[in-house]
């Protein structure tokens, strides 16, 4: 499974897809670490093949850019977002 290495969101949040590349037969399942609270799964979590899952980021307001590593199976994405 691949997908990008790095997504930029913007800071007024919300959805976003990210890409994923797989074979055929290739069963896959996003996970997100539970620390990051303002990040959620629109789509389905899981698949088969090559897809799309669409994620959702709430607005950042901390002043601060954040990010968090969701997984793609094993394949680590970092969500990075500005704040507003």
């Amino acid at each position: 499974v691949t997908g990008p290495t790095g997504v930029q969101v913007a800071g007024n949040g919300g959805q976003f897809n990210v890409p994923v590349s797989a074979t055929s037969g290739c069963i896959w399942r996003v996970t997100i670490p539970s620390t990051a609270t303002w990040l959620r799964v629109s789509s389905t979590a899981s698949g088969k093949g090559s897809g799309t899952v669409t994620l959702r980021a709430d607005q950042n307001r901390t002043g601060l850019t954040r990010s968090a590593t969701v997984l793609i199976n094993s394949a680590p994405v970092v969500i990075s977002q500005v704040s507003r």
